[in-house]
Order: structure tokens, then sequence, then C-alpha cells
């Protein structure tokens, strides 16, 4: 049982000790069960992103040095594992791109594309197991264990949580404001990865005050959902405008793409609304909420 939480009768700086550990632990156990190799690296990454969330809370209260090691150790864990995400990702958003029934796409093409894309995956796929990619993690996962068995976890308190939080609001906020003017590709990768990470946080104190947190919880995940798809479709346009002519005729590249970049239009027409409902109000205004909920519900 993996409890990514804190309770109403857990200390922080054991809980955030727990809480650490226990993503790693379950690193270790979805490299030990990788007969179902997707879920596998899906699992890996997502705990990577849950601690590397966690290190964001505590960076004010962590020496420069540590907080800069495990961080970049997590992120080169996601890093090692993205190219099998991408193709699994890609298969999926084609998949879902001929099932709307939208486009009239030949079936030697359809088929073309899904079998570039299903060798492409399981390439991958066979490479993490070639270079024993799992086993290489599972190590370096058990000394980073030993690693934050040394971090002095007593200076953490109540206020980790406020200023950690409202940092983490002001860092999402400022990235919305700059996205919003320069809506490029990457500038929306960025706002999802800041938006997901003041997710994972509301998700770790959640349990404390569910009536306020839960809600604020399902928008941010319904605002990372939204620009992930938005990632994935032009992850997918990159990567379908580079296919040769044998592959996909001009004439139907050109209908595919026009296809996903209406999707994304709608996504992001839709999605903006709800992120500047999330990011209403100034850092410190929130922060001061989210101190008056965890108190509220530490007390009851």
């Amino acid at each position: 049982m993996y409890f990514f939480s804190i309770t109403n009768h857990e200390e922080i700086s054991p809980g955030i000790h727990r809480i650490l550990k226990e993503q790693y632990d379950l690193i270790l156990q979805s490299c030990k069960d990788t007969e179902d190799i997707d879920k596998v690296v899906h699992d890996i990454r997502k705990a990577s992103k849950r601690m590397r969330a966690v290190l964001r809370l505590l960076k004010s209260d962590l020496p420069p040095d540590i907080y800069l090691k495990e961080n970049n150790f997590l992120k080169e864990i996601s890093r090692k594992l993205s190219l099998a995400r991408n193709f699994h990702v890609f298969e999926e958003e084609f998949e879902n791109i001929v099932s709307a029934g939208i486009l009239e796409l030949s079936d030697n093409t359809v088929n073309a594309i899904r079998n570039i894309l299903k060798e492409k995956k399981e390439g991958a796929f066979e490479l993490l197991t070639d270079v024993d990619m799992f086993d290489q993690i599972s190590k370096k996962v058990i000394e980073a264990k030993q690693r934050i068995d040394e971090i002095d976890y007593s200076v953490l308190g109540p206020h980790t949580i406020y200023k950690g939080i409202g940092k983490v609001f002001a860092w999402g906020q400022k990235q919305m404001m700059h996205s919003q003017q320069f809506p490029t590709d990457e500038n929306l990768h960025e706002m999802r990865k800041r938006i997901k990470t003041l997710m994972y946080l509301v998700d770790l104190i959640k349990d404390v005050s569910p009536d306020f947190f839960t809600g604020y919880y399902k928008g941010l995940k319904s605002a990372s959902l939204a620009l992930g798809d938005d990632h994935n479709m032009a992850e997918l346009g990159d990567y379908i405008e580079n296919l040769d002519a044998e592959t996909i005729p001009a004439n139907e590249k050109l209908e595919l793409e026009n296809y996903i970049s209406s999707q994304r239009q709608q996504i992001q027409l839709e999605v903006w609304p709800q992120i500047a409902k999330l990011y209403t109000g100034q850092a410190a205004e929130f922060s001061k909420r989210v101190k008056a909920y965890w108190l509220l519900g530490r007390q009851g």
C-alpha cells in the first residue's frame, strides 16, 4: 500500500519521510513486475513526478545541493523512459482519431501508421529490456532511499505546507501569464507541468480538509488532462509530419494535420478559462486559504 497523503493524525516530518520512501518502494516494485511494461513505465514516471512535487514543496527547507541532486535524479528516471512512453501515447491518440470516424483515411494509410507506431513502441520497450534499464533504475533507487533517510526532516512543519504550496501556486501563475502571451507548444507543456506539480501537492493534503481541497484537486486534474491531450496531439502531429509519402499520401497527411490542429484549438479554447479560475487571486491569498483549511481540518 502506497498512501500518497498526509492525514489528520500524522505529523508533517514523518509523513513526508514516509511518502518519499513509499514512492521509491513503488518504483522498486514496478521494476520487478515488468510483465505489463506499459503500466510499469507509467507507474515509475508517475511516482517520480509525485516525488519531484514533494521536493518542490520542501525546497525552501532543504539544502540546495540535496534538492538539486534528488530532483535531477528523479528527472533522469523519467527521461530514460520517455521514448517508450511517447510511442505508447502516440498509439492511443492515433486510435482515438481513427475511431472518431471523422477523417477519410485509407485503410492502407491507417495500417501503415499503426504498424510504424507499434514497431517503434516495441523497439523502445526492447531497448529498455536489452540494457537492463529497470535493474539499473532499481540499483539507483536503493541508493536514493538511503540518501533520503539522511535528510533532516525535523525542520519541516506547518509552514512547509503553506509557504511551499503558495510558492508553487505563484510559479504556476507566472507561467500562466507567460503562456497566454506566448502560447507556444513549449510554454503550454511547461504550464501543464506546473499545474501537475500543484495538483500532486493538493492531492498530498486533500484528506485533511476534503470539502475544500478535493474540489480544487479535481479542477487541477481536469486542466492537466486537457493540456496533456494537447501536448500528445502536438507530439503526434510533429511525428506524422515527418512520415514519408509512401506511408501517408500528402493529401491524407494534410487532412490529419488539420484535424489535429483543430482539436488542439478546441482544447485550448476550453482549458484557458479553467486555468484562469484555478489561479485566481494572489499567491499570498491562496497560501492563507490553504493555511485556514489545513488548520481547520487538523483541528477537526
